[in-house]
């Protein structure tokens, strides 16, 4: 399996070639390997205009919510397609010390709460979207006006296009408390 950062639409974006399944750390391997840049992305020396640039992808200091956006589009010059690999990804004890640089940052341990689903092809497409309540662990399926309980083995899929984790070891504050009788929002004092 090989990753084509070079084509990656952001920073943070994570695609595959081909339409090989992989998994969620051969993203963040091939992310963190340098690559030398290619003829479409290349970069001249403004003093000995060679082009010996090559681009590496780090995260010095980890966020409390870590959004990861796979690359599920493929542009060439004359092709224009969906990638539907399937991309595996852990739901619990997403564990990324492999790639800590920052000694002084906390274990990157994150827990999956919220997929973003893509259905359909280049000319259209339907969204839905996974979350997890964090009082009951039961996760969730939103598809337009319809919300339904789902098992957790539905939520790795190949229509996963954004993943939404968050720090197991970095304090997130919430918004608001969930009234634990009725499960709806409760106003707090800040």
């Amino acid at each position: 399996m090989a990753m084509r950062q070079e084509e990656s639409t952001g920073p943070g974006s994570v695609g595959v070639s081909g339409q090989k399944d992989c998994d969620l750390i051969e993203c963040f391997r091939s992310l963190s390997t340098p690559r030398l840049l290619s003829e479409d992305n290349k970069w001249n020396c403004p003093k000995c205009k060679k082009v010996r640039a090559s681009k590496k992808f780090d995260i010095w200091k980890w966020p409390k919510i870590l959004i990861v956006h796979f690359k599920r589009f493929s542009f060439g010059r004359f092709r224009r397609s969906k990638i539907e690999s399937l991309i595996k990804f852990p739901i619990k004890d997403c564990l990324l010390s492999e790639f800590r640089i920052n000694p002084d940052e906390p274990e990157p341990d994150y827990d999956l709460f919220a997929v973003s689903n893509h259905f359909g092809g280049m000319g259209g497409g339907h969204y839905t979207a996974y979350a997890k309540n964090s009082n009951t662990g039961n996760w969730y399926v939103f598809n337009d006006s319809h919300v339904e309980q789902v098992p957790e083995d539905r939520i790795v899929s190949s229509a996963a296009y954004v993943l939404f984790f968050s720090h197991k070891n970095k304090e997130i504050p919430l918004l608001g408390h969930l009234n634990k009788e009725t499960q709806v929002p409760m106003e707090t004092e800040v």
